[in-house]
C-alpha cells in the first residue's frame, strides 16, 4: 500500500506511465491495464517539486529543497524506459523556479527576477548557459519556436525575441488587466485573466494584438478546447463557460456559483470537446456539447472526495483526493454516462 501527496501538483503521462510528483515524492505508475496499476519507480527528493517539463528521452525536474546548503536543484532524468528513470546529472541556480518550458536545445526557467536559459543539447550533462536579471517580478512562460512570452505579475505580458537565446531581445510589452493568475493557448490565441479577462493574438507573434473583455472576470485557472473554454474564479467559487467560435471575442455564456451551490470550493477543472470535469468536494461533470446551456450530468463521483488535482488523458480522469492518507484514483470515462472507476 501507498499514498499520494495530498499536494500532488503535477501528473504526467510519458507512454505508458504516469509521473506523479508532490511534497518531497515522485511515483512512477504503469497504467499498461488501468484496471491495475503498478508504482515501478519511488523518489524522495528531500523537496517540493516546483515544474517538469519532458524533451524527448529527458525530463527536468526542478526542486525547491527546505534544508540543507543547496535550496535550489534542476535534476535531467532519462526517461528513455520511462518506468525506470535514471538520474542524468543536475545543476543549481539562483532563484526559485516559476515555470520550465524548452525550444530547440534549450530550457527556459522563471524564477522571481530572472530568466535561466539552459543548454540541453548534450543527453549526459546540461548547464546554465545565460541568466538575465528582469526589471519586473517574473511569472509564468510560454515559448514558441523563435519568441518567449513571460507574465510580469505587476505589468502582464513580455514579449522577447529567442531567436538568438544569447541576444534576447523584447519586442513588445502589454499592459494586463491586473494581474494575471492564469493563461490558456488555442490556435493563434492567448487568453489571459487574473484581476480581468483579456485576448491576445499572437498570428505575428512579434507584433501581437490584444483586446479587453470583461473587465470584471477574474480567473484563477481555465482551460480552452476548440471554440469552448470553462474556467473558476479567484476565489474558487464561481464557475464560468465560453463561447470561443470567435476567438478573440469569447462570450461567457453561463456563470454558477459553487460555494453555496456545492458546499465546497473549487480545486480544479479538465476539459474536453464535451464534457467538463470539476474537482470540488465531489467531482462533477458537464456536457458542454452546446456551450451556451451548459448542464450537469446528475451523477457525482464520491460524496465526500475532496479532489485536489485532475488530469484528464484520453479515455481515463486521473483524480488525486483526500487529505493526510490520500489516493489516486483512475476513472474510465469512456462512456460518460456510466462513470467507472478501474
Amino acid at each position: 500500500e501507498w499514498t499520494v501527496p495530498r499536494n500532488a501538483v503535477i501528473i504526467e503521462k510519458i507512454g505508458s506511465y504516469v509521473y506523479i510528483i508532490g511534497n518531497r515524492v515522485m511515483h512512477v505508475m504503469d497504467i499498461t491495464d488501468p484496471e491495475a496499476p503498478e508504482r515501478t519507480f519511488f523518489w524522495e527528493t528531500d523537496g517540493f517539486e516546483s515544474e517538469l517539463e519532458v524533451v524527448g528521452d529527458r525530463a527536468y525536474v526542478a526542486i525547491r529543497r527546505l534544508v540543507g546548503r543547496i535550496p535550489r536543484i534542476l535534476h535531467s532524468l532519462d526517461v528513455s524506459d520511462p518506468g525506470q528513470p535514471e538520474f542524468v546529472d543536475s545543476i543549481i541556480w539562483d532563484g526559485s523556479p516559476n515555470d520550465i518550458e524548452s525550444s530547440n536545445d534549450f530550457l527556459y526557467v522563471t524564477s522571481y527576477l530572472r530568466l535561466s536559459i539552459i543548454d540541453i543539447s548534450s543527453d549526459e550533462q546540461f548547464e546554465v548557459a545565460e541568466s538575465i536579471r528582469l526589471d519586473y517580478p517574473v511569472g509564468k512562460l510560454a515559448v514558441t519556436e523563435n519568441y518567449a512570452y513571460v507574465g510580469d505579475t505587476q505589468v502582464g505580458l513580455h514579449i522577447l525575441d529567442i531567436s538568438d537565446p544569447f541576444a534576447m531581445e523584447e519586442v513588445g510589452v502589454f499592459e494586463s488587466v491586473g494581474v494575471n493568475r492564469c493563461v490558456a493557448y488555442s490556435g493563434d490565441v492567448l487568453y489571459a485573466s487574473g484581476e480581468g479577462f483579456r485576448t491576445i493574438n499572437i498570428e505575428d507573434p512579434a507584433n501581437p494584438h490584444f483586446s479587453r473583455i470583461n473587465s470584471n472576470v477574474r480567473l484563477r485557472k481555465m482551460s480552452v478546447i476548440g471554440n469552448k473554454g470553462c474556467g473558476f474564479d479567484n476565489s474558487r467559487s464561481d464557475l464560468s463557460f465560453f463561447d470561443c467560435s470567435d476567438p478573440l471575442q469569447p462570450e461567457q455564456t453561463q456563470s454558477l456559483r459553487f460555494v453555496h451551490m456545492a458546499g465546497g470550493a473549487i480545486n480544479d477543472i479538465a476539459i474536453d470537446d464535451e464534457v467538463v470535469f470539476l474537482a470540488t468536494h465531489i467531482i462533477h461533470t458537464f456536457d458542454i456539447s452546446d456551450i451556451n446551456n451548459p448542464t450537469e450530468f446528475e451523477h457525482n463521483l464520491f460524496d465526500e472526495l475532496y479532489g485536489h488535482t485532475i488530469k484528464l488523458v484520453d479515455n481515463y480522469l486521473y483524480i488525486v483526493r483526500g487529505y493526510e492518507n490520500c489516493e489516486l484514483i483512475i476513472v474510465d470515462i469512456t462512456d460518460i454516462n456510466d462513470l467507472r472507476i478501474v
